[in-house]
């Protein structure tokens, strides 16, 4: 997105990941949530709502469904993060790419948009998150996807 320019993203039914890859963007969400985005940062965008996206600086974003982090793979890792749940711990909205996290994230725009042709990248994406987030931060930052909004697990 260039300077000022802003960008609208229709609603998804399934929750989507929004790495901010470069620049500064402010996250119009129709449910009433508008929030700044840094550079560098991530966050996980709600099911069923349509996005505006205003950019702040020329910056650089790619979006990610998030169903495959229900893939076999990760299932086991999701059971661990629900069993720790009763830690009270708050939910975040936001957290930081950190390590080569940049690398597997511009490999995306390479690839047409059907996930299921590319599995394997998606299981790379969400064990790079598996490394360098603690669990508490996985757990604080997934809530959403992990329990309703009542507290409950979600199966």
């Amino acid at each position: 997105l260039k300077d000022g320019c802003s960008n609208e993203m229709t609603g998804s039914d399934t929750y989507r990941l929004f790495f901010l890859l470069e620049g500064n963007v402010r996250l119009k969400i129709d449910n009433g949530s508008d929030y700044l985005l840094g550079n560098g940062e991530f966050t996980l965008l709600p099911p069923g709502c349509s996005i505006v996206c205003s950019a702040l600086a020329g910056s650089g974003y790619v979006v990610i469904n998030c169903n495959r982090i229900k893939v076999d793979s990760n299932v086991s890792y999701l059971d661990e993060l629900k069993k720790d749940a009763g830690k009270g711990i708050a939910p975040c909205r936001q957290l930081p790419i950190r390590g080569r996290f940049m690398k597997v994230l511009t490999d995306f725009e390479y690839y047409p948009v059907s996930e299921s042709m590319y599995p394997s990248l998606y299981d790379i994406l969400f064990i790079y998150m598996r490394i360098l987030y603690s669990k508490e931060e996985l757990l604080s930052f997934l809530h959403p996807v992990l329990f309703d909004s009542r507290g409950k697990r979600r199966e």
